[in-house]
């Protein structure tokens, strides 16, 4: 008897899916009981606004965080996506040269007068200049050359089976981010007969960005300008506005709030001289 591993994927549970969701899932087959999962997040934004309607804000988020969560599996060593190789050694080019610049110049003048002396006879008076100049010239010239190549992601990978969700060129998060392959490999335990990766997408009230929606008299502003302490306070009851939304169950140990979470089940089951049962074919062609 041989042994297959089935995936099933549960649906993902985003209760503030106004804000933001995720959603895990496979991307290739399974090879070696080990599975590849992709991850997919949406940001917007939405406004909230006191019972009254006296005053309302748009409430962005800067970054999130993107947690996998594995039971009777690991994540793979290799293969996670936004991982920042750094390089073991940097190499410097430093070149320098030198030149050596000179001129110099010869010029001579002779002349004679005759004239008539004592004695009737003729004494010659010479006028002779003569004179040679030039200046030396020298110069250095350096050159230096560092090449280093940057890549800036929008998901980035942490210790820990996290990932830091940022954008590269908007200050909030706004539309689709998602790797170009694939998020992470994940390991199975062949000793269990089951197992799953569960992904969480949250963040804390320092990632958020609050903006009035008036330009003039709102709360917030006068927060702002008068106390910008008081923004800080805001951003703390918007978080536990946000977290009393929420349903799923809350980490208030280091005042996360967790927004969306998505789960990929896996069970190992036994197939009878390398053939699938005829159950789990029509199941899968189901799921399919």
């Amino acid at each position: 008897m041989n042994s297959r591993i089935v995936l099933t994927e549960d649906t993902p549970d985003n209760p503030i899916d106004t804000l933001a969701e995720i959603e895990i899932y496979k991307t290739q087959s399974v090879k070696d009981f080990d599975f590849c999962i992709g991850a997919v997040t949406r940001f917007n934004a939405i406004s909230v606004a006191c019972d009254n309607w006296a005053y309302s804000v748009i409430i962005r988020l800067k970054q999130a965080t993107m947690q996998i969560s594995t039971e009777n599996s690991r994540i793979a060593r290799d293969g996670r996506a936004g991982d920042q190789n750094r390089p073991s050694k940097l190499e410097i080019t430093h070149s320098s040269s030198e030149k050596l610049k000179s001129s110099a110049g010869a010029g001579g003048k002779i002349g004679g007068q005759a004239g008539i002396g004592a004695g009737g006879v003729d004494i010659p008076s010479l006028k002779a200049s003569f004179s040679i100049g030039g200046d030396v010239k020298k110069s250095i010239d350096t050159a230096e050359s560092f090449k280093a190549d940057s890549v800036i992601h929008s998901i980035t990978a942490l210790p820990g089976g996290r990932w830091l969700i940022a954008d590269v060129i908007s200050e909030n998060l706004c539309g689709k981010y998602e790797p170009e392959e694939h998020l992470c490999k994940i390991s199975v335990d062949l000793l269990k007969l089951s197992g799953s990766a569960t992904s969480f997408l949250y963040f804390y009230p320092r990632d958020l960005s609050i903006e009035p929606v008036q330009t003039e008299g709102t709360v917030l502003k006068k927060l702002a300008k008068e106390r910008p302490g008081n923004v800080s306070v805001a951003k703390a009851l918007i978080a536990k506005h946000l977290r009393n939304l929420n349903p799923l169950e809350q980490s208030n140990l280091d005042g996360r709030i967790i927004i969306g979470t998505s789960k990929i089940n896996y069970k190992l089951e036994e197939t009878q001289d390398g053939k699938d049962n005829p159950r789990d074919t029509n199941r899968r062609k189901r799921r399919l």
